[in-house]
């Protein structure tokens, strides 16, 4: 999220390949592979509450796909420990940093060797679910859910769950946190409206010419051939004009279909595709290509 709101910045950008700077560490865990470090699943959240990276990938990883791997993995993770810790089972899962009966730690799993970080000792940390639930929804929600009807009278207050809790000890933290409820709000909505996603696009896309792609319009490699199969997925490939406009899938794209575009966009995909005859005709005025991208986006054009 910092480095591509750095990328990203109007006035004091930082350059596009520092993306490329930061290590991806991966991890394999039954058979599930994802991009993560030694550490709590709460960084898996924060960067995905803002940031919209369905159906988009970079040169390294589609980071949905890899953050619902990421789930997947903590809880088969927390399912593997029921016979130390009996509490946890398919309603009831979920450990990242947070406090604990002596005080705070950052604890959670697995790590790269499959083994616990941190004291693991059967708490549930309740955010870990609610910062998921856009991942594996039906999954999180069935914990949460859980969580608000078998431990109301404890874990559940005014203002929602506690922080973290151990039903094997009886301990209770006292505290709501803010951070906690903040991430469950805004996944909870994003799973629901996309509403948070929708408003930093039309924030950062208005100021800085950002299509639906956030690696694309920022200048990161997107792991595509150059030309025009660098505009994969938002337009087509040099081989073929079989597009979906709107969704239809298979639709030849005609000469009538062109012509609704606007003329610069023509003008850009036409510089990309110089084979095709039906983009030769419909040349327009060029203006700078950020703009282009972006309209290409809203006109939701998808290689098969």
């Amino acid at each position: 999220m910092l480095y591509l709101l750095a990328i990203g910045s109007p006035t004091h950008p930082v350059d596009a390949s520092s993306w490329d700077a930061w290590t991806r560490p991966r991890i394999k865990y039954q058979g599930i592979e994802y991009i993560s470090g030694n550490d709590p699943i709460f960084p898996n959240h924060y960067s995905h509450a803002w940031f919209d990276f369905r159906n988009q990938r970079d040169a390294y990883a589609n980071y949905f796909e890899n953050a619902v791997n990421t789930t997947k993995a903590h809880k088969l993770f927390c399912l593997s420990l029921r016979n130390r810790f009996p509490d946890y089972s398919e309603d009831l899962w979920g450990i990242s940093a947070s406090d604990f009966v002596n005080g705070y730690t950052a604890w959670g799993g697995p790590s790269a060797s499959g083994d616990a970080i941190g004291p693991v000792d059967g708490s549930i940390v309740p955010c870990t679910t609610g910062g998921c639930l856009p991942f594996l929804f039906d999954d999180c929600l069935r914990v949460v859910r859980h969580m608000r009807s078998r431990y109301r009278e404890k874990a559940w207050t005014k203002y929602s769950l506690v922080d973290a809790f151990n039903p094997l000890t009886n301990w209770y933290n006292p505290d709501v946190i803010g951070i906690d409820l903040g991430i469950t709000m805004l996944m909870a909505e994003n799973h629901r409206t996309g509403f948070v996603w929708k408003k930093l696009y039309e924030e950062q896309g208005s100021a800085n010419g950002n299509g639906e792609s956030w690696f694309l319009s920022f200048g990161i490699e997107t792991g595509f051939q150059s030309g025009a199969d660098s505009l994969l997925p938002l337009v087509l490939t040099l081989r073929d004009i079989d597009v979906a406009v709107d969704g239809q899938i298979g639709e030849p794209l005609d000469a009538q279909a062109i012509l609704t575009l606007p003329p610069y966009v023509c003008e850009l995909v036409a510089s990309q595709l110089p084979g095709c005859s039906l983009l030769k005709n419909c040349r327009g005025i060029p203006v700078e290509p950020q703009k282009a991208l972006r309209e290409i986006n809203r006109s939701k054009l998808l290689a098969i």
